[in-house]
């Protein structure tokens, strides 16, 4: 089974926290897509049916940020997201947790 959604409308920080060497975001973003599974084939390789199918997604995600200044030009970023996608047959809540480094010039 394969699934692919397609997303991403808009973002709304509503907040800002900033301390002396650390910035806190959180804010909320619009998605809608289309949720293609299996190719739009109902019947799978090993003869079993498929009974979701492809369709038009929607809904909304909640999403966090954490910046931290190492130094003057080097960032440790941390960011949490939570998808709520409506209007699909799979995983109504899609969590991600990502971490890296950011170089400002």
């Amino acid at each position: 089974m394969c699934g692919t959604t397609v997303s991403y409308l808009g973002n709304w920080s509503f907040t800002r926290m900033a301390l002396e060497n650390a910035f806190g975001y959180l804010g909320l973003s619009a998605l809608c897509g289309y949720e293609e599974l299996n190719e739009d084939k109902r019947l799978l390789p090993d003869g079993a049916t498929l009974l979701n199918r492809s369709r038009f997604t929607y809904g909304g995600a909640i999403h966090s940020s954490v910046e931290l200044f190492l130094t003057d030009n080097l960032l440790f970023v941390l960011k949490a997201q939570g998808q709520l996608p409506f209007g699909s047959d799979l995983h109504h809540f899609r969590p991600a947790i990502s971490a890296g480094l950011k170089f400002n010039i």
